[in-house]
């Protein structure tokens, strides 16, 4: 997935694509393995709460591996500029797993490395954004891996239109499509809400009154 979905909210609001954003992926720690090829994403749920200019976003997401074998693997997130982390919970064969939020600067050669020991230059994209990041653990075929991230970020403004961009971007990595995408935006604006629309996503509308609406998409066995 190379897309993102974009809110605006306050006069107008709008979803459309971008990249600004990113969503977690695995990365093997294997020097014979790169980014993509023996993992996939089952699932990827989206629920972002946008109150005039405040985003919150609750991501949902299922990895597992597509190999014969056992591998050892990381967790990433690269974190978008101004997003600040509430919480992040992986759960590994009924484990739970802590991960470090890392600064741009070292998260950066972190990028660069993988890179330049995957030779996978898309993850460059991420240069300049902070770094969620998980010690190792394994990933077997058969035991699925659940994330559950949380994060809050102040959304761009420009008149009355307040961007929002949530990614479908990492998912890219993934080797076999994904079985299911849902994205629920519940937006609730002090002024009321003229238009919702995308220039990239066929969104359903909800529109609860003038001044809240819920717009979702999901998609399911593709690539959005």
């Amino acid at each position: 997935m190379n897309k993102a979905i974009t809110v605006s909210v306050v006069a107008i609001l709008a979803i459309s694509a971008g990249t600004a954003f990113a969503d977690g992926m695995i990365v093997p720690t294997g020097e014979d393995l790169r980014v993509r090829g023996t993992w996939a994403v089952k699932y990827h749920h989206v629920k972002m709460m946008v109150r005039d200019q405040v985003a919150s976003v609750s991501i949902e997401q299922e990895f597992y591996n597509t190999s014969n074998r056992p591998i050892e693997v990381e967790y990433m997130f690269p974190v978008p500029p101004g997003a600040a982390i509430d919480s992040m919970t992986m759960i590994v064969d009924g484990k739970e797993f802590s991960g470090k939020l890392l600064p741009a600067d070292q998260a950066r050669k972190i990028y660069e490395d993988i890179v330049r020991r995957k030779k996978d230059p898309a993850l460059l994209e991420y240069v300049g954004f902070g770094l969620y990041r998980t010690s190792a653990f394994p990933l077997t075929p058969g035991k699925p891996v659940q994330v559950i991230v949380h994060y809050n970020h102040v959304c761009k403004k420009d008149h009355d239109l307040v961007e929002v961009f949530y990614p479908l971007n990492t998912e890219k990595f993934s080797a076999k499509e994904i079985d299911e995408v849902s994205v629920t935006v519940d937006i609730k604006s002090q002024a009321d809400i003229t238009a919702v629309y995308s220039s990239s996503h066929d969104l359903k509308i909800d529109r609860q009154d003038e001044r809240q609406v819920v717009a979702s998409y999901q998609v399911k066995k593709g690539h959005p």
